[in-house]
């Protein structure tokens, strides 16, 4: 898998890799005081048979349901056998609200 930063930068994750730096992640969210996490799939554009481009708005919320911030993340999905597996992701805005937050 392939993660692209918003500056355009690119790392590619083996799944243990990926599961680490999303382990990573979730302590940040916790630091940041987020106990719940909702989605809203903005978009899904087919790119071919088994591709599609997945827009995805994730809101980060506190234990009483408010929202901290919210973020946009895209995907490059393929479709399996298995079902679908995440080939690419984009971070849109993630980590400039994010870092904004933090500095807070």
């Amino acid at each position: 898998m392939t993660f692209y930063t918003e500056e355009g930068n690119s790392v590619t994750f083996e799944q243990e890799a990926f599961s680490e730096n999303t382990n990573k992640l979730i302590s940040l969210y916790k630091e940041l005081g987020v106990k719940n996490v909702s989605f809203e799939l903005k978009s899904n554009i087919e790119l071919s048979a088994s591709l599609n481009l997945v827009s995805v708005l994730w809101t980060f919320k506190d234990s009483d349901n408010n929202e901290i911030y919210n973020a946009t993340t895209r995907y490059v999905m393929k479709n399996t056998d298995n079902g679908l597996k995440i080939k690419s992701v984009f971070v849109v805005d993630e980590s400039s609200k994010f870092n904004k937050l933090r500095a807070q």
